[in-house]
């Protein structure tokens, strides 16, 4: 029998009630294999002014809001490594401060961990982004196409 690949899954994970299902579907497609949960999260800064309307600047601790997102992301991502062994996966976490958009850090990281594919549960009208995403990593390495677990798989073409 032939090894399983060393290379991980990502497990784009934010604890929201689509994406505990997509981790369940991960574990039955991908059983046994590496999983990397990955928990993406933005500064403050990056919200903009309109977010903090009636408080100054000097009103709100940017520092201490970013380190509460960060800790809290840590925690999200832990739930999902639970979830994920569960579910028959190797997994392991990442938290990642995302400056820019999300999908960028989820480009960044599955390159730097040369994922063999990722999942995410979102539901169709957020999954442009991150299918973008997909697309420009399955062109780079995988074999399969992105998988969305919570959402049932397109059909494939005969040849």
């Amino acid at each position: 029998m032939a090894e399983p690949p060393a290379d991980p899954v990502i497990l784009c994970y934010d604890g929201s009630q689509d994406a505990k299902p997509a981790i369940d579907r991960a574990g039955s497609l991908f059983s046994g294999l590496r999983a990397l949960v990955l928990t993406v999260w933005q500064p403050t800064a990056g919200l903009g002014s309109f977010a903090w309307a009636g408080a100054t600047a000097s009103m709100v601790d940017f520092f201490e809001l970013d380190r509460a997102a960060a800790e809290d992301a840590g925690a999200v991502a832990h739930e999902g490594i639970r979830l994920a062994r569960e579910a028959g996966l190797e997994a392991e976490a990442a938290t990642v401060k995302a400056p820019g958009p999300v999908w960028e850090a989820i480009v960044d990281i599955a390159d730097r961990h040369h994922a063999s594919n990722h999942c995410h549960g979102l539901p169709r009208a957020h999954r442009p982004a991150l299918d973008a995403a997909g697309k420009r990593l399955q062109r780079r390495r995988a074999s399969c196409p992105p998988a969305n677990p919570g959402h049932p798989p397109p059909k494939r073409r005969q040849s």
